[in-house]
């Protein structure tokens, strides 16, 4: 069995399709290798919350990362809107300055995000899959252009993108956090979301109990990991809600979510952000494979910064310099580096002096 598509794309789980959806749309031949739609993007509910963990931290690019959920996976299924996040009287002021642009409500118990959603994963990978060339097997090796395959079939790409979470992270020795995550079906339903610690959304209660792994392994559930669920429940809703089932998946986490490997890219290691990041970074890459994007990224910050009265580019906005907001914006470029008379140390990137002295029409 041979076959061969411009993008290959290996993983079916939300990243995966998502990327395979929007290529396709654009007249992209395309070929998605998969052992089955989803594993760790299958759960009951999704909750796509840019306000992450008890600290309550804005997630990097969540505004945008959330307008781009909304307006994809609003194509192709109902979006439950509202989550709830209670926070107590003593932190109002800190989440407050975190809260951003994000569209909120407050309540006598907390802040309810107005555009934060969940949704129903399943349905949702099936109309992504709807109508794409889609592979039914398990790869065994990445030789870029091709994908082996069990059994001795091969897969070719010109572009190859790895989008298959931890399972099969080891093709391309990505080394990442694998995190047990445990999903309690209910007999209760919860239109509105709530999260804290745990999350409640629809027919199902959520969370993470156990510590991350450094290998993949799909731990089964213990006593200990649905009590804590529970009692994170009781906590949010003042009861116990009925269980009817459970579901158990192992996320993936890297520090990075899209970036070159041999052959092509890896759109992976979203963690339990998955369905947050997925819509932004697949378009993202979307783009830069339909314009062959391959470009370098210039941050021209030779100013002196004499009317500004300090250094500009230093400046703290929302939480991080303006700096640093502009090389986040940058993130899809081949490379990024910096052209000033100033050091600029801690960014990741290369400093390059300004020829001649400084100014803006000498960078230029």
């Amino acid at each position: 069995m041979l076959r061969e598509a411009e993008v290959v794309v290996l993983g079916a789980g939300v990243a995966g399709l998502t990327l395979a959806r929007l290529l396709w749309e654009r007249g992209r031949m395309v070929l998605v290798v998969a052992e089955a739609l989803g594993e760790a993007s299958r759960p009951p509910v999704a909750l796509v919350n840019p306000l992450r963990g008890r600290r309550f931290t804005l997630a990097e690019e969540g505004e945008r990362a959330l307008a781009a959920a909304l307006a994809f996976y609003g194509r192709f299924v109902p979006l439950h809107l509202g989550a709830f996040r209670p926070v107590p009287e003593e932190d109002r002021p800190k989440v407050a300055g975190r809260l951003s642009r994000l569209k909120h409500r407050w309540e006598k118990e907390g802040v309810l995000l107005e555009e934060a959603f969940w949704l129903e994963p399943r349905p949702l990978l099936a109309r992504l899959a709807e109508g794409l060339p889609l592979l039914r097997g398990r790869v065994l090796a990445w030789e870029p252009p091709w994908l082996v395959l069990e059994g001795g079939g091969r897969v070719r790409g010109e572009v190859l993108v790895y989008a298959g979470g931890g399972r099969g992270a080891h093709l391309l020795g990505l080394e990442g956090r694998h995190v047990p995550g445990l999903v309690l079906t209910l007999l209760d339903y919860f239109p509105r979301a709530v999260s804290y610690r745990v999350y409640l959304a629809g027919a199902a209660l959520g969370g993470s109990y156990l510590p991350g792994e450094e290998g993949y392994r799909l731990p089964p559930p213990t006593e200990g990991e649905v009590e804590w669920l529970l009692q994170g429940a009781e906590a949010l809703v003042g009861y116990r809600p009925r269980v009817a089932s459970l579901w158990r998946g192992v996320r993936f986490r890297l520090s990075s979510f899209l970036f070159p490997v041999e052959g092509g890219f890896a759109l992976t290691g979203f963690g339990s952000t998955g369905f947050l990041y997925a819509p932004l970074l697949a378009e993202r890459l979307a783009e830069r494979l339909w314009t062959g994007g391959v470009y370098s990224g210039a941050v021209l910050a030779g100013g002196a910064s004499r009317r500004f009265g300090e250094d500009k580019a230093l400046f703290v906005y929302r939480g991080k310099p303006l700096l640093l907001w502009v090389l986040e914006s940058l993130r899809g470029a081949e490379e990024r580096f910096i052209v000033a008379n100033r050091p600029y140390v801690g960014f990741g990137v290369p400093v390059y002096p300004v020829p001649f002295g400084s100014g803006i029409s000498i960078d230029i």
